[in-house]
């Protein structure tokens, strides 16, 4: 059971304080219905802004704002403009709080129009107070210094993992199907480590990262040797020393070199589904071979719309796991599928526990479609650089240094997407014009100051 008391009621908001009777715990909950023009919401941010200055406790800030936070929350329908997401982002900076994830559709709103007029829109938003650790099992919020302990220690013994008695041994006829390593390689790489080369080694480590030769990064071997400077420690917690039970400390300088050996052996899995007859490869890329593209961690994996396919790919990749010890994360694995009937859709997505997902998508950072990129879904762009733009940092720049952020990093931007894309010439005015703003104002919002005096 709860008490709810009604503190601030507006046009576009209801603010209230929770209690659960029984405990001490409290949050406030602010219920937003905001209105449907931009110039009407601005007092919506005014209010929660206000609300933000008195805040102490957990704040929870939910409902229908009525706006887009970037140019990926709306399909069809107008190009989103700079002009609809500053203020509603401006807010979000200034109040301090964090999206809340969530499953489900992808969009919140429709206009439940045919195909070809239907748009889509996130506009319903949930927002909690950063700076607050929850018991979700349990239900309360922690606050004692004690239980924030245990709920790292629990968190990060989990992600360490446990030891394991045995692990599958890999397909030594797929690992050796590719480049290998000669005789010279592998006596090279087993031969023994000396004394010299592990002080060569640690001493060669950044100073702001590993340890050094004492257990110290070296800037804070120096800085104790400096006799005008002491050592405060801070006001975190100890919670002790974590073991891990299998796996690479963060930073070991072996995690690269092992991470490319582990990705090449999934490379090479995949690989082998070329030579099994009853694999059918996408229509697209039959001519070349492609069964997959892989980046890092992002990984996609193509073939024909059937069920055998699909199993025979899902199989290599379960025997990956199973071998490395490296699982998919399944609420970020999606299913792209077309051209099939609406049961073997539904079949698939059922068996394979993946989401559906709709075209366009990012990859590497740009938005993949099989048709030409409109202009709204090349708004992210637009985004990125008024939001490089508007950093702080940029705002103290001289007219020499915002030349020069032009030149070094905002044109890479727009020359990253023009390697993989025609941008609209729409698109290609308004980076022309942020930039022109920026060289002469040091803004992004237009100005009728004179460019030359």
């Amino acid at each position: 059971m709860v008490q709810v008391q009604i503190l601030m009621v507006t046009t576009q908001m209801i603010h209230c304080q929770v209690k659960e009777r029984g405990s001490q715990f409290s949050c406030y909950i602010t219920f937003v219905n905001g209105k449907n023009k931009v110039h009407e919401r601005r007092e919506l941010w005014d209010q929660l802004r206000q609300i933000h200055s008195i805040m102490q406790e957990a704040w929870l800030v939910i409902g229908d704002f009525n706006s887009v936070l970037s140019g990926n929350d709306r399909i069809n329908g107008q190009p989103i403009h700079q002009a609809e997401l500053v203020d509603f982002q401006d807010c979000i900076r200034d109040i301090g709080v964090g999206k809340l994830n969530r499953k489900g559709c992808q969009w919140s709103w429709c206009n439940k129009r045919d195909a070809g007029d239907r748009i889509y829109s996130n506009i319903d938003w949930a927002g909690k107070e950063q700076n607050c650790i929850y018991l979700y099992e349990q239900g309360k919020r922690v606050l004692e210094p004690k239980q924030i302990e245990q709920e790292f220690k629990g968190f990060f013994q989990s992600l360490l993992g446990t030891s394991a008695s045995e692990i599958p041994c890999i397909n030594i006829a797929i690992a050796r199907d590719g480049h290998c390593l000669t005789k010279e390689q592998q006596q090279l790489l087993s031969a023994p480590v000396t004394m010299a080369d592990i002080d060569m080694a640690v001493k060669e480590l950044p100073n702001e990262k590993a340890p050094g030769m004492d257990g110290f990064p070296a800037d804070i071997q120096d800085h104790i040797q400096d006799p005008h400077n002491k050592i405060e420690a801070g006001s975190g917690l100890n919670c002790g020393t974590l073991s891990g039970k299998k796996g690479l400390r963060q930073g070991d300088p072996m995690s690269p070199y092992l991470f490319v050996l582990v990705m090449e052996y999934l490379n090479r899995v995949l690989k082998k589904l070329k030579d099994n007859p009853d694999f059918n490869y996408h229509l697209k890329c039959s001519r070349n071979n492609i069964t997959h593209k892989c980046f890092a961690d992002d990984l996609i994996m193509c073939c024909r719309a059937d069920r055998v396919s699909i199993r025979l790919a899902m199989d290599r990749f379960n025997h990956f796991s199973e071998v490395s010890s490296l699982k998919a994360n399944m609420e970020k694995s999606v299913l792209y599928i077309a051209g099939v009937r609406k049961e073997f859709k539904e079949m698939i997505l059922e068996e394979m526990q993946f989401t559906l997902g709709e075209l366009p998508f990012k990859y590497l950072g740009v938005p993949l479609s099989s048709k030409k990129l409109t202009v709204q879904q090349c708004m992210p762009l637009i985004e990125k650089i008024t939001a490089r733009i508007n950093c702080w940092t940029a705002k103290l720049l001289s007219y020499s240094g915002r030349l020069q952020l032009l030149k070094s990093v905002i044109f890479e931007m727009q020359t990253y997407w023009a390697q993989v894309f025609l941008l609209p010439k729409k698109i290609l005015k308004l980076i022309i014009s942020a930039c022109r703003t920026f060289l002469w104002t040091g803004r992004v919002e237009p100005s009728r100051r004179a460019l030359i005096t």
